[in-house]
């Protein structure tokens, strides 16, 4: 700054000096303004905003040259009525559907179940055909999270066992489906920064005391330097590795739909037929509920829904607790200098509070590498992502992700990045965009829907078999899961529920507190009584709570059925509905009131949503579901 001789400032210089003061506070405002305003924006888009998929979706690699294209060919054209109507064909959609189709497959009676699966767009064109392919659980991290948010060590243990078995389970399906290249890979978490490597060794320290059996691995940033294997360079200041495994999920998904259509030629597999409404259809006892479409409308026993982020268009009063987040991927090839992993390894690159996520398909037939899946750079989007939230459409790229994703693997990886004869080593071959299903506190939601949550009235209660068909030997069947610490997650399924932890009241954890029961509930005969005594919530019946209390020992699912005379459908539903009239009805505000399929031995809820976990846009389904209420916060399965 310019002096006088006599060394003071001038005046004209303390002029300007003032008014540059001025001008910061003017710029703090002004972001600040600019913040608020993309934080309105985003609350408008959440609260009014929900959409069914587009139709112009950007294309997605994982989709290219699909090996089971007879998945659309829609071969059944809509019928009129069905037992189940499944919405949304992703893995959840998949899984439900297989789960209801396989656990009723040994029915003795001539009543194959109508299962209907509909999908806005092709089969398996939503978060699952988008993703990056990973199933993965970060277990420390996963574990610190849990602690937290369940106030037990014990909870967190066993959802977290639970989150990690699904690798084996994918593995199980994948050996069907090779097209689907399920496998085991090293998974390695890349930290940018120092503070969030110690905060993570913390992690890995509490992790290995509670579960001492746990292989985790921890470098310091020079000893993952030093491993050739991994080829870092010194951004990465340390490492973190552990076991996970990968895939290709859409040929994996279509290819077990495919199966399943070979296998239950009853099943009605419809692309490009969107969910338009639901209602309670008037005078039809027998199937409740309406389910228009584009082609027509279909009466319906259940409805299912497995839409993800889109949930709330046909459940409006979801939109204060579930939105849509639209999430960059690409497809990039890594060149000749690249480690050579054979597919079997996969990335992380943390830095707070974001992070990418990366695989690597199995080399090509030709020996040379497989590309690399790289997504991630949300954060990096306007107003630190807020533009990506509150969006449902996937029909758009955005610069400043994609901009990110291309340049984090030379970054984090060169000179070990590209070369090679091929003239595009180390570029992007193909981008795109998903929409991810996010809840207000981060955990999963699944579950039974209220009159509270889809505004419609369920005024019928489905009262499954009747008493008179109560007689006779049951059909015993083995559980597969038997064995697996299935029963040991704090769920609803146990006779006697644990507490629930509280959970943080937010914008978009409204709806949690109704799928809770309520700690100072009393229980009665038939649910739990309200504080006030004026209302009785029934607990939710499922596949526990129906089995025999008396008599031998029965496997797990062996009260779910029951063997008796072959009846046609006709003859079934007549006597299932006449004595359906003299079921009492009871009071549920809690949860809704549904049809139940009447070959099951006692009532099921079957009014169902599904939606994953924030890392994925999908959930731990797939195997998994018997018909039983699952409290939200069991449901975890990260395979973003």
């Amino acid at each position: 700054m310019a002096r006088s001789s006599h060394g003071s400032l001038q005046q004209e210089q303390l002029d300007n000096s003032h008014q540059g003061g001025q001008k910061k506070p003017e710029k703090m405002d002004m972001i600040a303004a600019q913040l608020s305003a993309g934080y309105n924006a985003m609350l408008e888009r959440i609260l009014h905003g929900a959409a069914m998929p587009v139709a112009n979706a950007t294309d997605s690699y994982w989709m290219d040259s699909p090996p089971f294209p007879e998945v659309n060919l829609n071969k059944h054209s809509l019928p009129d009525l069905a037992d189940y109507v499944i919405i949304g064909t992703g893995i959840t959609g998949l899984a439900a559907t297989k789960t209801v189709l396989e656990i009723s497959q040994d029915q003795h009676t001539e009543m194959p179940l109508r299962v209907v699966a509909l999908d806005a767009r092709d089969v398996c064109s939503g978060a699952t055909g988008r993703n990056g392919g990973h199933i993965k659980s970060a277990p420390y991290k996963d574990f610190a999270f849990l602690k937290e948010q369940l106030g037990s060590v014990d909870k967190a243990k066993s959802v977290l066992k639970f989150m990690l078995s699904h690798v084996g389970y994918l593995k199980e399906v994948g050996r069907q489906i090779p097209q689907g290249e399920v496998r085991d890979v090293e998974t390695v978490d890349m930290f940018l920064e120092q503070k969030d490597f110690d905060m993570a060794k913390k992690q890995v320290d509490d992790l290995k005391t509670n579960m001492p059996d746990m292989t985790i691995n921890v470098w310091s940033g020079h000893e993952a330097r030093k491993k050739a294997q991994f080829g870092y360079n010194d951004f990465i200041v340390g490492a973190i590795s552990y076991s996970a495994g990968a895939a290709f999920p859409f040929r994996l998904v279509t290819g077990a739909w495919k199966a399943l259509v070979d296998r239950y030629p009853e099943l009605v597999l419809l692309s490009n037929t969107p969910v338009e409404d639901i209602s309670v259809a008037a005078n039809s006892a027998q199937h409740p509920y309406a389910v228009r479409t584009s082609k027509g409308t279909i009466r319906t026993r259940h409805v299912l829904h497995a839409t993800n982020a889109y949930a709330p268009h046909l459940l409006p009063r979801l939109q204060s607790s579930l939105t849509g987040r639209r999430g960059c991927m690409s497809a990039q090839e890594s060149g000749d200098k690249f480690p050579a992993t054979q597919g079997n390894r996969s990335w992380k690159v943390v830095y707070d509070p974001g992070f990418d996520y990366v695989t690597q398909r199995p080399n090509n037939k030709d020996g040379s590498s497989g590309d690399v899946m790289v997504g991630g750079g949300f954060r990096q989007g306007k107003l630190g992502g807020l533009d990506q939230i509150g969006v449902w459409d996937d029909s758009k790229r955005d610069a400043l992700p994609l901009a990110h994703v291309s340049g984090i693997m030379p970054t984090v990886f060169q000179p070990n990045w590209g070369g090679g004869k091929s003239p595009t080593a180390g570029s992007l071959k193909k981008d795109w965009t998903g929409i991810m299903g996010f809840t207000g506190d981060l955990l999963p939601f699944v579950g039974p829907l209220s009159q509270n949550i889809t505004g419609r009235r369920n005024t019928y209660r489905g009262a499954g078999v009747p008493g008179p068909y109560g007689s006779g030997d049951r059909l015993e069947r083995e559980d597969p899961f038997a064995n697996d610490g299935f029963g040991e997650r704090p769920t609803f399924r146990e006779q006697n529920p644990p507490e629930e932890a509280e959970r943080p009241v937010s914008r978009f954890s409204l709806l949690r507190s109704k799928l809770f029961t309520p700690k100072s509930q009393r229980r009665s005969r038939v649910g739990y009584i309200s504080d006030d005594e004026s209302t009785i919530y029934q607990r939710p019946a499922t596949a526990l709570s129906s089995c025999t209390k008396k008599g031998k020992k029965r496997g797990f699912l062996a009260s779910l059925f029951r063997r008796g005379k072959k009846r046609s459908r006709d003859e079934y539903e007549d006597e299932y509905y006449q004595h359906e009239q003299k079921e009492e009805t009871l009071a549920s505000v809690g949860r809704a009131s549904t049809v139940v399929e009447p070959i099951f031995s006692k009532s099921l809820p079957l009014n169902f949503l599904f939606v994953g976990c924030p890392s994925s846009g999908q959930t731990s389904l797939l195997y998994r579901i018997r018909y039983g209420y699952f409290a939200d916060v069991t449901m975890f399965w990260a395979s973003a």
